[in-house]
């Protein structure tokens, strides 16, 4: 035990712990980011979304650290992101909101977002048909007329939501084609991991 080492042999104990640690974590990271859903989010969605002049205002529902590199892709546009969980702030945008997507409306106006990003939300915290009809009243708040909504979401295993998510965008919202790939892309045949796209009809 760590406790049992004394002088250069804890420290070189400890130092072999904290290199096993990041080559784990790296090599995991470089494993996540070949999963074809990220493949297809990090090197098409997010890219296509941020060279579009006409998004702007945009909002990033829950922050990990593989999505660090939005506020990179979003830069020059006023990117922000909300968390419920206060440690995930080190990932967030320098506009960042502690606290939870449904209680969104305390934090941001009525059709302030041209654009929302909620990739992997529905299904992972806000599970319920409650919980998922109040997301929607305030995706319906806060995206002005025009705007588009992208869903990360899964259609197999533990995480589907309890209401499918072409089920939830009724009247007011149309599926469309923001990749050349149709309104809705089956991203991970194993999990079942699938981008649904929307926009807003009208005015917000």
């Amino acid at each position: 035990m760590v406790s049992d080492m004394g002088g250069t042999d804890g420290i070189r104990y400890l130092l072999g712990r904290v290199r096993y640690h990041v080559k784990f974590r790296r090599a995991y990271a470089r494993e996540f980011a070949r999963l074809p859903d990220r493949v297809m989010f990090d090197e098409a969605i997010i890219p296509s979304l941020a060279s579009d002049a006409e998004i702007v205002e945009v909002l990033d529902v829950g922050c990990q650290w593989y999505n660090l590199h939005h506020a990179r892709h979003f830069r020059g546009k006023r990117y922000h992101t909300i968390d419920i969980e206060p440690e995930q702030s080190r990932y967030g945008a320098s506009r960042h909101v502690v606290g939870s997507f449904l209680d969104a409306r305390d934090y941001y106006g009525r059709g302030q977002f041209d654009l929302v990003l909620i990739n992997g939300v529905f299904g992972w915290g806000i599970d319920g048909v409650e919980q998922l009809e109040e997301a929607m009243g305030v995706l319906g708040y806060l995206v002005k007329g025009e705007g588009v909504v992208v869903v990360g979401w899964n259609q197999l295993g533990e995480r589907v939501p309890v209401v499918p998510v072409g089920e939830l965008f009724g009247e007011g919202w149309e599926g469309v084609d923001l990749i050349g790939a149709g309104s809705e892309v089956l991203a991970n045949e194993d999990t079942g991991h699938t981008f649904s796209f929307f926009r807003r009809g009208g005015e917000a």
